[in-house]
């Protein structure tokens, strides 16, 4: 089976994942601590259940990792994992090492 972009390597796609989550899109949408922090309160409102920032990313990557298996060349997914796996650990050294 062959991509219409040819062959990516980890690299290139670290390289996008990194682009498109700060740039354009932290700058629509703001930082990713904020941004989560606002997600798992809203998840908490609706629900009940109490996330930390991270968990929200946590969420997302494994959101993503499912898109992956169900259509692996899809280069969206193949970007957005990589990014919510650092935005994770991005968030998780910003709110757990200023909280203790």
């Amino acid at each position: 089976m062959s991509h219409p972009f040819g062959k990516l390597n980890r690299g290139q796609i670290l390289d996008e994942a990194k682009r498109l989550t700060m740039g354009e899109r932290e700058q629509e949408y703001g930082g990713p601590v904020d941004s989560f922090t606002l997600s798992v309160t809203a998840v908490y409102a609706i629900t009940g259940h109490s996330l930390l920032p991270h968990q929200g990313a946590l969420f997302m990557e494994i959101l993503k990792a499912d898109r992956f298996e169900q259509s692996p060349l899809h280069l969206d997914t193949a970007y957005d994992g990589p990014a919510y796996c650092a935005i994770k650990g991005e968030i998780a050294h910003a709110t757990l090492l200023k909280d203790g």
